[in-house]
């Protein structure tokens, strides 16, 4: 499931917080917030493994951006769930009605 993260991940600017690669996060989070079994530390750990980073490792400021995208991915798996959007977030008619 996490390998959804890797559009994200494989580009050379994936730490930074420009509006690109914090919309690119999104759009790849957006595929996975919803999976039941989706978990935002198990995410950070395929991050950090992906990067060859190791975890508890907070000097580096890649290894921050990760883990800010997991505070991230808290908030935002939290306020999906709490406000029941997922069947939102899975409906492609759905956002093709609001788009217009």
């Amino acid at each position: 499931m996490y390998q959804a993260l890797d559009p994200y991940l494989n580009t050379s600017t994936w730490h930074t917080n420009h509006a690109n690669d914090d919309a690119r996060f999104y759009q790849c989070l957006r595929t996975i917030v919803c999976d039941p079994n989706f978990n935002p530390d198990t995410m950070g750990d395929y991050m950090y493994q992906q990067k060859g980073f190791t975890k508890g490792v907070h000097t580096n400021p890649l290894t921050r951006a990760i883990d800010h995208r997991v505070t991230e991915a808290w908030a935002i798996r939290d306020f999906v769930r709490q406000h029941h959007l997922c069947d939102c977030l899975n409906d492609p008619d759905h956002e093709a009605a609001h788009a217009e």
